[in-house]
């Protein structure tokens, strides 16, 4: 099985790609476990229950200019709307090799600037998931 490096994932955000300002994106998918054990099981254990789709955070290095990070964003939190955010591992089209995930999200924290003297001014956003996440794989 082949191992993958990422290095060109594509982040679009309200249909803006800003996978060119991005350093990094991260998010997982989980399952909520229910406990399942009854009064004479003397282990406690679960069974599979709801699935969840935790926060989405990208690190993206800041930029000013019009279309671009903040722009892009404070326009969205202004608005107090939610919106698609859709990740690929590449930016090459969306196949099985290469899923494509797509969140309705809003978002949730925006810092505004953030850093030390001489630092590379970064923004680090974070997009609550707001409806059901999908994966296409054509």
């Amino acid at each position: 099985m082949a191992k993958h490096i990422i290095y060109n994932a594509s982040v679009t955000l309200n249909a803006v790609d800003l996978s060119d300002h991005c350093k990094k994106v991260e998010f997982t998918v989980e399952t909520n476990g229910q406990d399942a054990a009854a009064m004479a099981d003397i282990e406690d254990y679960e069974m599979p229950g709801t699935r969840k789709v935790s926060p989405i955070t990208i690190e993206f290095y800041q930029d000013y200019a019009a279309s671009k990070v903040h722009q892009t964003l404070i326009a969205l939190w202004t608005a107090r709307t939610s919106f698609n955010v859709v990740v690929k591992p590449d930016s090459a089209a969306a196949a099985s090799t290469n899923p494509q995930f797509t969140v309705s999200c809003f978002l949730k924290s925006l810092p505004v600037v953030s850093g030390s003297r001489g630092d590379a001014h970064m923004a680090s956003v974070t997009l609550q998931p707001a409806a059901l996440m999908t994966i296409s794989a054509p």
